[in-house]
Formats: structure tokens, sequence, C-alpha cells
């Protein structure tokens, strides 16, 4: 076993002083493997421990090789006399070092989520989904391929269709919420930029503000199918040409506005206990009705009579068009699922919970078009509109229920789909001044700004023109975060520099704004909007060419964003990568602590003598094996490659910058190990170990020597917090025996009395 405190000499400490230690040739470590050495290093809560045991969290909390906020570092990559930042009251219960994020761009609505808050399990996600699927505009969609001439066959096709392939980004985008705890907004800023991030959330947040309005107006519509006749027949039901609506119809809207917003000022929790308890009240209801058809109806036989209107030529032309509604119906959530998967308790959890989607929409749509399809046979007539439906059925138990059912899926839709994003994207926007109850009630304002009851004027209009037309906005943005992502940034984060509005951050690029993603969203967009005005009449006429474009706003829009997007960055990547070598080799043994940033794009930059001579510093630097090296790392360094001269020789990266990086998370690991006593290490700065451990072995250094010494250390830090948590136990006890002794004190006093 080594001991607590194992030390390098006095004269390689930085505080020298402080310590009596053995000469450098007498420090080993046990390298031998120790398997009852993994002992958990997770707080007592069971939440916590899921949240660090699943993929996608533990080993990622600071998986970026630029994470230097987490190691401890300095901006330009070297280790500090002592880590304070490693200290476990400096490291928040999300894992990351909040007290270094700009407040400018977070509030407690922004940071990432804390283990205690990840209480969304796969049956809240599933839950979370029943809730968005079972409403009135997802009838109505489905209601709609009947109506323009879809067989119910064809019309399930087309929905599940759609879905099955929205779930591929669905889960992709998801990912980053989970592993790292933030929300759409702050994914954004990867690829858009510090600034650049309002861009995609406000465009989001937009869309988001209609469907609220549209959503509000169709609950404020079943409120008014509860009023009396005479009410409704009254000079209040007369539209107003200046509203567009009658006063009576806008003033049920308003209800059932302010309705909603007692349930979003409760937050996050407030909606997923909704969403939990009204989805089996949702299912039940929807039950019910598809029973009635059926029973109206005569079987399904009778049902599902309705054969298509179409000839095969005129199906697959209708077919991609409705492809892409479907798809866009929901493109708001592809994008800003993160915002709710940032509190799934894993990564299973949240991808289990999304492949209910396509699930809950075949299922649902299959009941819209059958009873849709039923309403032919019952009342001579398609009926696609399911207020219009309830309000031919008749009767106040029926009418009293429907209304029941119509307010509770458009509350749990409406809340959960269309508040929580542009919340957070107003949050985003100005954290001092919004918090996410604020920016849900200027979502609700603008909502009625909107003006709903003028974009639902019929289904072709709702269909082509909303949902098509508002898919050329999202299509190129998640294409562009997707791609930044997964292709550019593979997957790692610095969470430190999403938080930080620092000229010399990973994501600050041009005063907060990504040039290559604003041009791949205009790449993507410019394309589609030849076909939007000729949809909505600015335009007569147009080539056959853009109207396939516009038909498939979606898929071309998302495509041409990505790829224009990994274009300009690989080879803005490619560039700043060829031109940092030479410039490293000149700032190599220059009197300078910063005067190169460890950033690649930055490099260019540190070149001017202005930013030399402002981070100059009295100490050279020095090149060992690949890695810049600060002369009070130098010793140290040599001493792990002449005992563990494999440690770094399998080390992916090439880049000299990112190889010094690496080096440092391994030197930081290597001090907090050596220079402390292990009961003095919290459970903290061993999870943080233990991620830099994880992060360093991705990256192709040979750590298991250190490892070792890891579970060491952590073996006897558990040992010490048992001894202590005895005894705690044991005094305790004793207190436990007074009290005890003092109420048979107070008890035989008593009997006296």
């Amino acid at each position: 076993m080594v001991s607590n405190c194992i030390s390098l000499g006095h004269h390689l400490h930085p505080h020298p002083h402080k310590h009596n230690h053995h000469s450098l040739s007498s420090l080993r470590f046990h390298t031998k493997a120790k398997t009852h050495h993994h002992v958990s290093y997770t707080a007592p809560s069971d939440a916590h421990h899921r949240s660090l045991k699943h993929s996608g969290w533990r080993d990622h909390n600071l998986s970026s090789s630029r994470s230097v906020n987490n190691f401890g570092l300095s901006r330009s990559g070297v280790i500090r006399p002592r880590l304070s930042a490693m200290t476990g009251s400096e490291v928040g219960d999300s894992g990351y070092d909040e007290s270094q994020f700009d407040p400018t761009l977070t509030n407690d609505d922004l940071k990432p989520t804390k283990p205690s808050q990840r209480t969304f399990s796969w049956l809240d996600m599933s839950s979370l989904w029943i809730g968005l699927v079972v409403g009135v505009p997802t009838y109505y969609l489905a209601g709609s391929l009947v109506d323009l001439g879809m067989a119910w066959w064809q019309g399930i096709a087309t929905v599940v269709a759609a879905n099955l392939i929205l779930l591929v980004p669905l889960v992709l985008t998801a990912q980053p919420g989970t592993m790292y705890g933030i929300s759409f907004p702050v994914l954004a800023r990867s690829s858009f930029g510090i600034r650049g991030a309002h861009i995609p959330t406000l465009l989001r947040a937009l869309v988001g503000c209609g469907w609220y309005g549209i959503e509000t107006w169709i609950g404020g519509e079943a409120i008014f199918l509860l009023l009396p006749a005479h009410i409704k027949n009254s000079a209040l039901s007369h539209t107003l040409p200046w509203l567009g609506t009658s006063p009576l119809e806008f003033s049920c809207f308003i209800v059932f506005w302010l309705a909603q917003l007692c349930i979003v000022w409760r937050g996050m929790d407030g909606i997923r206990k909704l969403e939990k308890y009204a989805a089996p009240v949702l299912i039940t209801l929807t039950s019910c009705l598809l029973v009635w058809s059926y029973v109206k109806a005569g079987g399904f036989g009778h049902m599902l009579s309705l054969s298509s209107k179409l000839t095969s030529a005129q199906f697959w032309t209708l077919f991609f068009p409705s492809l892409t509604a479907n798809i866009s119906f929901w493109a708001t959530l592809a994008l800003n699922i993160p915002d709710f998967s940032r509190f799934a308790k894993s990564q299973t959890d949240q991808i289990i919970g999304q492949v209910g989607l396509p699930v809950f929409m075949g299922l649902f749509t299959f009941v819209g078009l059958a009873v849709t399809s039923s309403t032919s046979i019952i009342f001579g007539r398609v009926i696609s509109n399911p207020i219009q439906l309830l309000g031919q059925i008749g009767g106040l138990a029926t009418t009293l229920l429907a209304i029941l059912g119509i307010s509770l899926a458009t509350i749990t839709t409406n809340i959960a789909a269309n508040v929580v994003a542009p919340a957070n994207a107003l949050v985003n926007l100005n954290p001092k001044v919004f918090t996410f109850g604020r920016g849900a009630l200027l979502t609700a304002v603008l909502g009625i700004v909107c003006q709903p009851w003028r974009l639902l004027k019929s289904s072709e209009s709702f269909v082509y023109t909303w949902l098509i037309g508002y898919s050329a906005l999202l299509g190129p943005i998640g294409g562009i975060v997707l791609a930044d992502y997964y292709l550019i940034k593979k997957m790692k984060l610095n969470i430190g520099d999403l938080y930080s509005s620092s000229a010399s951050g990973e994501y600050y690029y041009s005063k907060g704004y990504n040039a290559a993603a604003v041009v791949a969203l205009v790449a993507g967009i410019v394309p589609v909007v030849p076909g939007f005005l000729h949809k909505v009449g600015g335009l007569s006429k147009i080539s056959n060419g853009f109207v396939v474009v516009y038909d498939n706003a979606l898929f071309f829009s998302f495509i041409i964003a990505g790829f224009v997007y990994w274009m300009l960055m690989s080879r803005l990547r490619t560039k700043q990568s060829s031109s940092s070598q030479p410039l490293l080799k000149n700032f190599c043994k220059l009197t300078a602590w910063g005067a190169y940033q460890f950033k690649e794009r930055s490099l260019e930059e540190a070149s001017s003598s202005t930013v030399m001579m402002k981070h100059l510093h009295r100490h050279e630097k020095e090149v060992i094996n690949g890695f810049i090296l600060d002369p009070s790392q130098t010793t140290i360094a040599k001493w792990i490659f002449t005992h563990y001269p494999e440690t770094a020789v399998h080390v992916q990266s090439q880049d000299l910058a990112l190889r010094t990086k690496d080096m440092n998370v391994l030197l930081d690991i290597f001090e907090t190990l050596s220079y402390k006593k292990s009961c003095d290490i919290s459970e903290a700065q061993l999870r943080h170990v233990s991620d830099n451990l994880s992060y360093l072995k991705r990256a192709g250094f040979k750590v298991e020597w250190l490892r070792a010494k890891f579970d060491d250390v952590s073996l006897n830090a558990c040992e010490a917090r048992i001894v202590k948590l005895k005894e705690e136990v044991k005094k305790q006890e004793q207190m436990v025996s007074y009290l005890k002794d003092m109420l048979k004190y107070e008890e035989a006093k008593l009997k006296k009395l």
C-alpha cells in the first residue's frame, strides 16, 4: 500500500518549505491490478450515482481536450502552482467549475444540470412524447392526409416513415444534452459562436411562438364549444374586421392562455409531472373516441373502407411534400430536444424514451385516420377537425369529456413543445434579465401577437405554407449543429468556453460570431425562398426545380447547410493547423507565458508584438518529446518519460498545442495524486481525476500506472471517510444514549407529579 502522501522531493514541490519529502528516486507507484480498489466515488444519492454511472456523463464530464477551467489550468495551458480550481468547494454540483462561467452568459436555467436535477427516466421521456403526440394538431395533420386524398394505410405509412427518419436527428441532437447537461441555446454556441447562437435560438423561438399561439387558439375553441347556444349566437360572436375574429372567441382564447401560464410558471418539474399524469388520461379519451366511431360506423371494415382518391403518380406527387410536412411537424423538437434530454438520467433513458415518437405517432395517426375516415360514413362528409367533430356529436357529458381531453392534449403539447425552447432562447439572449418564467411569459405574449386565427385558414395552408415554410429555417440549423458536434468537434465540447466571453475562448470565433455558420445558414435558406414566395403569392411563376426544392425544403436545407458548414470549417481548421507549426517553432524559445494561445485559430493573433509583450514571462519554454512545457514541469515530465516511456508514444493527436494541453492534464493528475494526503482529497477531486484519466486513455496515453496510483489513493480516501463516519456514528450513538437517559428521567419525573 502506498502511503497517504507521496512526494517528489522538496526541490520540485511548489511549496518546499511545507513538506519534508523523499528524493525523486525513491518515488514508485504500485502497478499491480487491484480489483478491490475500484470503489464508487459518487454521492450517496441514487440520482447522482446513476447520472455518473451511465455512459455519456461520467466519462465525458471533462472530455474536451481544451476544458482548461475544469483542470485548473491557465488559458495558456500551463499548470498553475496550486490547483485551486480542483477544490471541492469550487466545483459545482454539475461537475464543472461554475465559478469560471461568465455571468452574462449564464444563470440557473442555462447552467449544466446537476445530478439531482437528472430525474427524467425512460418512462418520463416516453410520457413526454405521449403528451406531445396526443393533440389536436397531430389529429388534424393525420386527418388532412385523408382530406387530401390518401387512403388510411397510405397516411399511416407516410407518418411512420417520416417519424422514423426524424428519430435519427432527434437522438443525435439529444445526445449532447444528456452528455453535458446543456440546453440547445448553449449547444448552439459551439457552432454559431457565443453571440451568434442567438440567431438559431431566436429563429427557433419565433416558430415556437407561432405554434404556441396555434395550440392556444385550439384550446380556446374547445372552451367556445362549451358555451350555451344563446351566447354563441349573440353579438359578441360577430367577427371584427380589424381583429380577424370575434370578441367571444378571442376571450375564450385568452382564458385558455391564462390557464397555461399557471403550469408554465412552475418550471420544468411542473411540466414533467403534468406529462406523466396526463398521458394515461389522454390515451383513455382517445380510445373512447375510437370506440365511438367503431360503433357508429359499424366496425373497422366500414371505418377503413374509404379508398385512395389518387392515382399512383398523384400519390407520389403528394407523398414527398407530406413526408416533409410530417418531419417538419416535429422539427422544432428535433432542435431543442437537449432542453429535455439534459434532465435524463442516462443516454439509455433518453434513447429508449425517444423511440416512443414513431410508435405513438403511428398509433395516434391510426386513430385520427380511422375516425376521420368513419365520418364520411356517419355524417356523409369528411371531418378532419376534431373540434368540429365533437360539435357534431353533441351531448353535455360528451362535450365536457371532450373539453377535458382537448385541454389536456393542448396544454401538454403546447408547454413542452412550444414554451421551453423560446423561453430558453430568451434566457440565452440576456440571462441577467430573463429567467425561464419570464421567457415563457414573453413567449405567451408573442403567441398572441402572431394572431394564430389568421394562420389556421385551411388544411392546405397549414401543411404547405406553415409546416413546410418554417422547415426552411429549422433544417439548416439542424444540419449545422449536427455537423459541428459530430464531424468537427467529434463530440468533445469545452464546457468552460461555452460560458466564456473571452476573446481567447474556443467558441468566441470573430467577435462572438462564427462566419462559417452564418454563411451555411444562408446557403441552406436561399434555395427555398422562391418556392415559398410562390406558395404565398409573391411570385406568380417559378421553375419546377424550385417547386421540388420547396416541397422537400427540410431535406435540401438540412443537407446543403450541413455540407457547406463542414467544408468551410474543415478548410479553416486545415489552414490554421498548417500555419500553426512554424509559429510554434518560433515561439517555443520565447520568454512568454501566454504569447501563443493553445487554440489553433489564435496563433496568428499571438504573433503580434503587442500580445507577446503583454504575456511576457521570465521563464523560457522547453519542448520535450513534442510537448511544450514550463521549466517547473520539465523535471517531472522527464521522470515520467524515463520510468514510463510508453506513456505518450501512442498519442493520437499530432498537433503540438493539443498534445501540450493533454500533457498538462497528465501533470495535473500527477500533482493531485502525489502532493496531497489521500484524506485531504475530496470526492469531487477524485471524480475529476477519474474523468481526466478516461479522457487521456481515449487520447492515446498509456496511463495504467497512474490509474493504479489513483486506485490506491481512492482506497485510502475511502477508508479515511469510513473512519470519520464511524467516529461520527459513535458520537451520534452516545448522543442517542444520553437522550434516552434524559427521556427516562423526564418520564419518571412525570409519574411522580
